[in-house]
């Protein structure tokens, strides 16, 4: 889906421009991620019966395929960062602390408060998948209807609520760690079962009309207000709920919609930028720690992040295809 690659880009912008630009609001788009998955694990489920294994050791198998083919990417903006703690920070680094947190990182544990040095902040969407999409699988195959029909959204409300309630926003940065790491992990709990909740009622709307619906249009200009709204934010602190809602109305635009046509070239291009957008994300930020020291133009700065980012993302993934084409 190549408009994971354009929220992806955003990301990096965001990041990229010190996020007091037009791109601050950008991160409500690391949401998208988490509908995505949501998404397409409950198709999957939806689509497929039950292989008779244990549910617990079922769900915990089917997360390890989904991410195992992403810690590549990871680890490799994990060895940007230490690469440049060792380089830049030599006198001052703590070496006992970076070994531990090394191996905290790379078990994707760096927002438990056990690391002193998160090496890559973006891992925090691997670390919400391989902790709690586990349960949420857990529930779609143990309680099925109820999930579906009240679960799927009930949940998410209530994490929603608390955040608001507790921190005044859906979102919580650069306060006490503990904060931020609940902040976290309701967040990806919340925008995962979304994603499920989409996909079942999109299978319901599509039951009922026989046909793909014919409001998507008007669905979508009501995201791209959102979207234009979300991305010019100045104040990262005003993460509310008409973001979600925006998000949650694309998504049944997107799946909803009839398919276009387009011409294979541009087709095979969206796929591979749909393709890169997650080493993007998990590359991007080590890479724009290297250019934070740098004096030059935001519009600069931001071309730096973003091209250094593509390369390295690219021949990562490169690297990655070929490896597993090789064990197959």
């Amino acid at each position: 889906m190549s408009f994971q690659s354009v929220w992806c880009f955003i990301i990096v912008g965001s990041w990229g421009g010190g996020r007091s630009n037009f791109f601050a609001g950008a991160w409500i788009f690391v949401e998208f991620f988490f509908l995505i998955s949501g998404y397409y694990t409950m198709k999957h489920y939806d689509e497929n019966e039950s292989n008779g294994e244990d549910t617990g050791q079922e769900a915990v198998t089917y997360v390890w395929k989904k991410i195992r083919t992403i810690l590549p990417y990871a680890a490799i903006g994990i060895l940007i960062s230490v690469l440049q703690i060792v380089i830049l920070e030599k006198k001052n680094a703590e070496w006992f602390s970076l070994s531990v947190s090394i191996l905290w990182n790379i078990l994707c544990l760096q927002e438990t408060c056990l690391a002193t040095y998160n090496l890559n902040a973006p891992m925090w969407y691997i670390t919400d998948i391989m902790l709690f999409l586990p349960l949420i699988i857990i529930l779609i195959l143990a309680l099925k209807d109820i999930y579906k029909f009240y679960l799927s959204w009930l949940i998410p409300i209530f994490c929603y609520i608390f955040l608001i309630q507790n921190n005044g926003t859906l979102q919580f940065w650069g306060g006490q760690q503990m904060k931020v790491m609940l902040s976290c992990f309701l967040r990806g709990i919340a925008s995962m079962m979304l994603g499920t909740f989409v996909y079942f009622w999109c299978q319901k709307i599509t039951e009922i009309n026989h046909e793909k619906v014919k409001i998507h249009v008007v669905v979508k200009w009501i995201f791209l207000c959102g979207f234009i709204y979300a991305v010019t934010t100045y104040d990262l602190k005003k993460m509310s709920m008409d973001m979600i809602i925006c998000l949650l109305l694309f998504l049944f635009s997107i799946f909803l919609a009839e398919p276009v046509r387009i011409p294979k070239g541009i087709a095979t291009l969206c796929e591979h930028l749909g393709r890169l957008a997650l080493p993007v994300y998990l590359i991007h930020r080590p890479l724009i720690e290297f250019f934070k020291m740098m004096q030059v133009s935001f519009g600069l700065k931001v071309f730096l992040c973003l091209s250094c980012t593509i390369i390295v993302s690219e021949m990562t993934m490169g690297m990655v295809n070929k490896y597993y084409r090789k064990k197959a």
